[in-house]
C-alpha cells in the first residue's frame, strides 16, 4: 500500500507524490485508439568517410523512404531521428509518461521536435510553415499518407521555442494531475523538475 499521510524524508516523500499521481492518471481510459502498438528503434550506418552532417541527414531520409515495406505505406507511420543518435533520449511513449491524455495525441502531433520528423502529411506541413525557410518537406512515396520534416540539427532548439510550434506538438498538460486530485504541492514540484529538462520545458502547461 502506498503511504497517504507525508512522510518525513523529502526523497520518499517526492516518490510518494510521484506515485500516487501516475497511478491516477493511468488508472484513466484512453479517449481515443490508442496510437500504437509497435514501437521500433533503427540505425543506419555508412562506411563512406568524409560526410557532412547535413548529408549523412539526407541519406538517411533517402533510406527510410526507399527501405519501408510497401505493406507500411498505407497506414500512417510515425516518428523521429537524427545524426549520431544524439537525440534519442527514450521512446516516444516514455517520454510521454504513458499517460493516455498525452499519448492518445501521438500519431497527429509530434512528441517533439528533431532533426528528422515523420508524420501525417498535414501535420509535417504545418508544422513547416512555422519555419519555411529552415525545415523541408519530404515525400515517402505518393500513396503514403505520411511525410518527413528535414530540420538542421542546429536549428532544432530555435525551433521548439517557436509559440506556433506548440500547435504540433503533444503539451504535457499538467492539469491531468490536478483532475486526478493532486495536490497543487506535488503539481509544482512536478513543473519544475520536468521544466529542467531543456528539450521538454517548450512544450509544458499547467
Amino acid at each position: 500500500m502506498v503511504p497517504k499521510n507525508k512522510l518525513k524524508s523529502s526523497v520518499e516523500e517526492r516518490e510518494r507524490k510521484n506515485f500516487v499521481a501516475r497511478e491516477q492518471v493511468l488508472s484513466t481510459e484512453h479517449k481515443e485508439p490508442y496510437p500504437s502498438v509497435i514501437e521500433c528503434s533503427l540505425i543506419l550506418e555508412s562506411s563512406e568517410d568524409g560526410l557532412t552532417d547535413s548529408r549523412l541527414q539526407a541519406m538517411s531520409i533517402d533510406w527510410i523512404c526507399s527501405t519501408l515495406p510497401r505493406t507500411l505505406l498505407s497506414d500512417p507511420v510515425f516518428g523521429y531521428g537524427c545524426v549520431h543518435a544524439i537525440c534519442r533520449r527514450m521512446n516516444m511513449l516514455t517520454s510521454l509518461g504513458s499517460v493516455s491524455a498525452w499519448t492518445d495525441q501521438l500519431g497527429s502531433k509530434f512528441e517533439n521536435i528533431y532533426p528528422i520528423l515523420i508524420g501525417p502529411r498535414e501535420t509535417c506541413r504545418g508544422l513547416a510553415t512555422v519555419a519555411p525557410r529552415i525545415c523541408s518537406i519530404v515525400e515517402i512515396s505518393p500513396e503514403s499518407p505520411s511525410a518527413i520534416v528535414s530540420i538542421p540539427p542546429s536549428a532544432v532548439g530555435d525551433i521548439r521555442h517557436i509559440p506556433a510550434v506548440r500547435n504540433w506538438v503533444v503539451l504535457r498538460d499538467l492539469s491531468v494531475f490536478r483532475n486526478a486530485n493532486v495536490s497543487e504541492e506535488a503539481l509544482e514540484e512536478m513543473f519544475q523538475r520536468m521544466s529542467a529538462v531543456p528539450a521538454e520545458a517548450p512544450f509544458l502547461v499547467r
